[in-house]
């Protein structure tokens, strides 16, 4: 059997990253030694940017620094980590979302941002908060309302009244005295009786 003629490819040393950020250029990264065999073409990564860390998109790749580089080696930065063992963003939508930010005068990063899943460069998910506030129809009867019902319930609330259809089994909370329902239309109605 012959020995393949193949040409490895170096790992990449250099990697070209747009960020979803307001400016209409790459910015040039060093890809550490532990993660040269990870980093490929569209894969999302977290890069330093200022005093931040955000997620950059890798556009290209590089075994060595570009010539037309005219810059200090010393002040390249080092990617953080590559979040994607398989790139989620295809040669394809690359050349897409390339084409749509020239033709719209927008920015490659947000593009591609915009092109991913809602979402999925969150860190966490907040967790949806629920306001519950307590209402008391009666002295002993505690109801659990949502804050934004809770001024209209004071509009309605009246005294209670003792009504038999409550009948607690064992371990229910005591309902034989509890506020009416009133409505708008009950409130009216009052007060037009009121003034004859």
């Amino acid at each position: 059997m012959a020995p393949s003629k193949a040409k490895l490819q170096p790992l990449p040393a250099y990697v070209e990253a747009v960020l979803p950020v307001p400016l209409r250029r790459s910015f040039t990264y060093r890809v550490p030694a532990e993660l040269r065999g990870e980093i490929k073409l569209g894969a999302r990564m977290k890069v330093p940017f200022g005093k931040r860390t955000i997620t950059g998109y890798a556009v290209k790749l590089h075994p060595e620094l570009p010539a037309d580089i005219e810059f200090d080696k010393a002040k390249i930065k080092d990617i953080i980590e590559v979040t994607d063992a398989e790139p989620l963003i295809t040669p394809e939508i690359l050349k897409l979302t390339q084409w749509t930010a020239d033709y719209y005068a927008s920015f490659w990063g947000e593009m591609l941002k915009a092109a991913l899943p809602a979402g999925i460069n969150t860190e966490r998910v907040k967790p949806k908060r629920r306001k519950a506030v307590r209402l008391l129809r009666s002295e002993d009867t505690p109801v659990l309302m949502s804050a934004e019902h809770e001024n209209e319930a004071d509009k309605y609330s009246t005294e209670s009244t003792p009504d038999s259809s409550f009948a607690g089994g064992p371990g229910d909370v005591d309902r034989s005295v509890h506020a009416p329902v009133r409505t708008p239309s009950d409130r009216i109605i009052q007060l037009l009786k009121a003034n004859g």
